[in-house]
């Protein structure tokens, strides 16, 4: 869905808040065009300007007939912040006169809600919502997919379904919805749901049903008609596209190997028992929020189960944005990607996903305590060496380590989280070795009391040995005036 702003922001919705020469006169200028007028009423909302705003777009509504749905919408929000909800009522009654309608999102917010406590309000909903019943009927599926350019003839690749939010389009979402390893090695596909809720905006929610019967159909389509790896599969999506990807997985729809769902609504599909049989089939993947997301008390406890479930790899709160698409989104998903399906991407783009996998996973592989990845990383012979913080506990040979690795077994431990963050992997010349430096969030329980390495400084070396990367050798410090500055020496 759209994002939502404060109320004391810039004016919602449909207008683009660009800056624009300043008013020099009482009366409403002419524009050269649509754009120059939306971007100096913009200006005027943000300086808290209504009523001159409100006069642009009252004469808007002639100027620019083909906007009449804009215009109408924004000219009722004037008002409302006007304190004129009676006014803003007859600006979109006169925008239904002239044919225009508008959608279930538009007056989300709270600021509308003098608008909203009128009894002709009601009304406006009704004849809305006629007009949008009358639109869908006239709907037809719409699935945009795109295949890597560098494809070899005859290979399958991974699938990605990518499910826009609640409010947009495929056209809007598509450009959010994108990673490196999207682009080099899957096949992606953007269906747009047929469930409408604006006349430019879908949702994935309003019938939950229905949203699973189309995306078995779009599954069924580009298993049929594209180079599709059915067993490496991945469904995501933000807002209510990422509440119907977890549906997806949680009914079992089509196989999958994994989500990535983004600030999604809780899906009433998902309960512990169906979040327990999806991981028992191997699925695995990640949820992402945002710090000021409205649901973010229920993504917590989403999280809670999915982890409880097994079904969780990373559970992420973007500090300090809304209900939005985070900077970070194409690394999250590359991330995902990584831990939940085999990549075998070719050449180079390949060997850096292989390592930088059995990197994560060499930490990662205790949140389901999956002993067999973690021995399939390491080399199982006297080169392994392990520097801890702690020389006690440095490790030297796979015998030794075996021996630790037992302990990490034991039932009183838990690993709950963690973070690999600005990970560099560098290759040697010969391509058969690899070293790599990052920052590690490590955390887990013993007993139920958490402990956790923060920052932690960790580096490695591993060796393409019989066609398998192997770590060697890694280096685990923190860095030292950290450390005093948490526990300070005493004064001699």
């Amino acid at each position: 869905m759209r994002r939502i702003v404060p109320a004391a922001a810039a004016i919602a919705a449909f207008l683009a808040l660009s800056a624009a020469p300043a008013l020099g006169q009482e009366k409403p200028r002419a524009f050269a065009s649509y754009a120059e007028m939306r971007a100096e009423a913009g200006r005027l909302s943000n300086d808290e300007k209504y009523a001159e705003a409100a006069a642009i777009l009252e004469k808007a509504i002639d100027a620019y007939p083909d906007r009449l749905r804009a215009n109408t919408y924004n000219l009722a929000l004037m008002r409302v912040r006007l304190g004129e909800p009676e006014n803003a009522a007859e600006a979109l009654e006169l925008g239904l006169s002239r044919g225009a309608w508008y959608g279930k999102f538009d007056f989300f917010a709270e600021l509308w809600a003098p608008l909203k406590a009128l009894p002709r309000f009601a009304e406006i909903e009704r004849r809305c919502e006629a007009r949008r019943a009358e639109a869908e009927k006239l709907l037809k599926p719409r699935l945009d997919v795109a295949v890597p350019p560098g494809a070899r003839a005859g290979a399958k690749l991974p699938l990605f379904i990518a499910l826009h939010g609640g409010g947009e389009n495929v056209d809007a979402f598509r450009p959010h919805w994108t990673s490196p390893l999207l682009e080099q090695g899957f096949v992606v596909a953007y269906p747009q749901s047929t469930q409408l809720v604006a006349p430019d905006g879908y949702d994935w929610m309003q019938d939950a049903p229905r949203t699973l019967r189309e995306l078995k159909d779009v599954y069924t389509r580009l298993v049929a008609d594209y180079p599709v790896d059915a067993s490496r599969v991945v469904v995501g999506g933000f807002s209510s596209g990422g509440a119907a990807a977890l549906e997806v997985v949680a009914a079992g729809t089509f196989p999958v190997s994994g989500f990535v769902s983004l600030c999604p609504p809780r899906p009433p599909g998902l309960t512990a028992e169906k979040a327990r049989a999806a991981a028992s089939r191997g699925v695995k993947g990640t949820l992402l929020t945002t710090e000021r997301d409205g649901r973010l008390a229920d993504q917590k406890e989403m999280a809670e189960l999915m982890r409880g479930a097994g079904l969780l790899v990373d559970f992420v709160v973007t500090p300090d944005i809304g209900h939005w698409y985070p900077a970070d989104l194409a690394a999250r998903i590359d991330s995902t990607l990584r831990a939940v399906v085999p990549l075998g991407l070719p050449g180079a783009a390949g060997e850096r996903a292989v390592v930088e996998a059995a990197i994560r996973d060499s930490i990662g592989w205790a949140l389901g305590k999956d002993r067999a990845r973690l021995e399939s990383i390491l080399t199982h012979d006297d080169d392994l060496f392990i520097f801890h913080p702690d020389s006690k506990s440095n490790v030297s040979g796979w015998a030794a380590f075996s021996k630790l690795l037992d302990g990490f077994m034991d039932p009183r431990f838990v690993a709950t989280r963690f973070e690999v963050r600005d990970l560099a992997i560098t290759f040697s010349r010969g391509g058969d070795v690899a070293w790599f430096s990052t920052l590690l969030e490590d955390c887990g329980t013993w007993e139920g009391k958490e402990s956790c390495w923060k920052d932690t400084r960790w580096t490695g070396v591993l060796e393409k040995r019989g066609g398998t990367w192997r770590i060697v050798q890694m280096h685990f410090s923190f860095a030292r005036d950290k450390v005093l500055a948490e526990c300070p020496v005493p004064a001699a």
